[in-house]
Parts: C-alpha cells; structure tokens; sequence
C-alpha cells in the first residue's frame, strides 16, 4: 500500500514566483469561461435527493489520531486501546454497485460506521472512487496524455480512475453513486470525511514515469465530446507544453501557450474539487480533509522557466499538484489540508525550513506553508506512506509535522501494526500518550 511519489532531485535554485496563481480564482475555484452547463448522462437514479439540512457527528477537537484499513476482525479494539480517536470507514465503489444506474448497497457502510461507533470511535469516512466497479471500467474513457498513453492501472493498485474529470458521462456514474450512497448515510453520525476522488482517493491526476505526462488529451479534455459539470476544453487544443531538459533539469522554453495549457489544467482539477466537496456539502456539514500528495510545486525555486527545476516542476504540474491554486480554491471554512506524506523528512535537511531553498523542505512542511498563506493552517491532518520504521514515528510526532501544528496522525494500517515489523501497535500508543 506504500503510495508512489513523484520524481525529485532538491531544490538548489532560486527563482521567482509563478504567475499562473494571479489567473486563479479563489474561493470558488471557477474562472470566466471555465463553467458550463450541468449536463445529463439519463442514468435511472441520476436524480437529486431531495432537499435535506447537512449535519455531522458533534466536531473533535484536539490531537486525532486513527489507524487506517481496520476492517478485520478485532482492529477496531486495537486501535482504540492504541490511544485512537478516530475510525476509518471504506465505501468501495466496485463493492458496493454493480451494475449503471443499478441500486448501491450502502449496507457495509452502514455497519461499518456502527462498528467503528460501538469501539468508541469518531467516524471518518473515506469513498474509494478509485476502485470503480467492471461496468464503469468497461464504458468509460481512460484518460490519455500528450504521447497517446492510455492510463491503464491494475484494479488493485488503487489508480484505476476513468475520465470522469472531464467527461460527462463519467461524471454522471460518479453522481449517481454518490447521490445514492450518500443518501443512504446518517452524516450525524459521521465526524469527518476524508477525500479527493481520483488516484489513490487523492486530489491528483496520475503521476509522470520517465517524463512529465499531462493527462488532458481525452476527447471530452478536447473539446471533442459532452463535458462534465464546471469543466472547459482545453482552450489551446492539441497543444503540448514545451518539454523541459531532463539532464540539466533546466526549462527549454515557456511559451504564452504553454501558460495557457498549464492554467487551465490546474484550473480543471480545482473544478473537479468543488464540484466533488458541493456532492459532499449537499449533506454533510462537517470537516472535508482534502487529500495532497507527492511533494507539490514549489513556488519559489520550481518554476516553468527554473534553471535547474523546471523538469521537476513540470513532474509536479502533470499531477496537478499546485497546492497554493488549490488551497485558494477550498470553497468554503470546512475544507481542510491532508498530507498522504506526512512520514517524509527534508530532501535537505540544512534548510528544511527555507522559504527561499523551498524545495529543500519535506511535502508535509509544503503543505503547511501552503495553508498559512491562505489562513487554513490551523487544523492539519496527514497520514503516512506505509512500512514506516519507529524512528520515522518518532521524528513525525516529537520533531516535525506534529511539533509544527499538525493535529494528529493517521496510520498505514492495522495489517502493518500487527505484522511484528516496524511500527507496532505499542509504539504507537506510546506516540500518542506523548500528545496528551
């Protein structure tokens, strides 16, 4: 379950900052131009609800800890007599639908949401759109990048996300699920959510191998066929960002279009944002924890025309891992920032802490840096990547993302707690009576 990071090499370069935020709006994450209507795919339960007043379990507040993946047998206990505060529940989308427009079984939801309740557990709830059930594999565009290259993930990685970005009828199975599941739930009894709803559950699109990938050339990204709710075609069609030198890992040019293409690619995955948390808003009044993963572009030493990071930059912008556009674009005081990478420490640990050699600093400390321009720094949450040692605990909670504000830590998972390597169960509760 370790997740994949995006390619970094540090950050010895400095350069100024990215122009592309000025062209960003803020709170709604919606540009002229950049709306259009709501479209309809005709899927039989793709109807709203009708309306209710969104609630939420009574909000936690001080350090929240939760173990993740507790579904098996005496989990739950364990990580409760660890010192948790919080229970992780899964909505798998290929578990729970079988069939387009057919009825979603929300019943191992719900018993799950009481279980993690009967272990005296906050509930957060996570819905795992990136394990889409056969009929949505099988229907739905994938999407492509610049060389023609399909996204083409295993089930059971976690990745296996369709266009649902950009394509309207990919947003219309995404809708119907969640109009159904979500309908289903009793949010009072639900604390907080936790979600991003493309690869690994997270606010990304898939990562670059070899090369920076842009992941923008499926036909509905194009123009080319219906567009989903708030998504626009790309504005310079066919256009492929100038290629920065991998060697050197200096720009090769950056061009008016190249900005154009880079803004409004940022722009989509922060429309595909909104629109998910308003899915969530139409019922739930709690805290929405964004999930940022990868390292993220760092606004002061990468930048399209770095000398020496523009490849990284373009790496992090094919991911779309613009957390300061991002986190401007959180539509309203509920939406929170969540590290997937909380367990990294500095590229250079000299200046981890710069905010000139910003690249040097960890993905957490980016995130947080992030939040504090735009005022969202004061309940951060994280997780860790997986197979995590003690002394990677250890730094986590006494020295780094936990001494520098992070309210709590969530942990990957109950199988790795109780495998007798690395982190066990009574590291961890030894961890959190260090919070108290």
């Amino acid at each position: 379950m370790t997740r994949p990071k995006p390619g970094w090499t540090g950050s010895p370069s400095v350069a100024g900052p990215l122009t592309r935020r000025d062209l960003l709006i803020g709170a709604t994450g919606t540009a002229a131009g950049l709306l259009v209507g709501a479209g309809g795919t005709g899927l039989a339960h793709g109807v709203r609800p009708e309306t209710v007043m969104p609630t939420a379990a009574p909000e936690h507040f001080g350090p929240a800890w939760m173990v993740l993946a507790t579904e098996r047998e005496g989990a739950k206990a364990r990580a409760k007599r660890a010192g948790a505060t919080h229970g992780h529940v899964r909505a798998f989308w290929d578990q729970l639908q079988n069939a387009a427009g057919g009825e979603v079984d929300a019943e191992p939801v719900l018993r799950e949401v009481e279980a993690v309740r009967a272990a005296g557990l906050k509930v957060c709830l996570e819905v795992c759109l990136q394990y889409p059930p056969p009929f949505v594999t099988d229907h739905l565009p994938k999407l492509k990048d610049q060389y023609g290259t399909q996204w083409s993930p295993t089930q059971e990685s976690g990745d296996n996300i369709r266009d649902w970005i950009w394509s309207a009828p990919g947003r219309g199975y995404v809708t119907d699920f969640l109009d159904q599941l979500f309908g289903r739930l009793d949010w009072s009894k639900i604390e907080r959510v936790k979600t991003g709803g493309l690869t690994k559950g997270e606010l990304q699109y898939p990562s670059s191998h070899n090369r920076p990938q842009f992941w923008a050339y499926s036909a509905a990204a194009q123009g080319k066929q219906e567009l989903a709710p708030q998504m626009s075609p790309c504005p310079v069609p066919g256009h492929v960002p100038t290629p920065a030198n991998r060697q050197t890992g200096g720009a090769a040019g950056w061009t008016d279009r190249d900005e154009a293409f880079a803004t409004w690619y940022v722009q989509s995955l922060i429309n595909w944002m909104t629109w998910l948390v308003s899915r969530f808003r139409e019922h739930f009044s709690g805290p929405v924890y964004m999930m940022h993963p990868g390292a993220g572009i760092r606004p002061v030493s990468q930048t399209p025309t770095s000398p020496r990071q523009a490849y990284n930059y373009q790496v992090n912008l094919g991911s779309g891992l613009d957390w300061d556009a991002t986190i401007a674009a959180y539509p309203d005081e509920g939406v929170r920032p969540y590290t997937t990478w909380i367990d990294s420490d500095h590229f250079r640990a000299q200046a981890g802490y710069s905010l000139v050699h910003d690249g040097n600093g960890a993905p957490w400390w980016a995130l947080l840096v992030a939040a504090r321009k735009h005022g969202r720094s004061g309940r951060l949450w994280g997780e860790n990547t997986g197979g995590q040692s003690l002394a990677d605990l250890d730094r986590v909670v006494r020295h780094q993302a936990l001494a520098h504000g992070y309210e709590g830590l969530a942990w990957l998972d109950d199988r790795t707690l109780t495998s007798g390597k690395g982190v066990t169960y009574a590291d961890l509760r030894a961890a959190i009576s260090r919070t108290r």
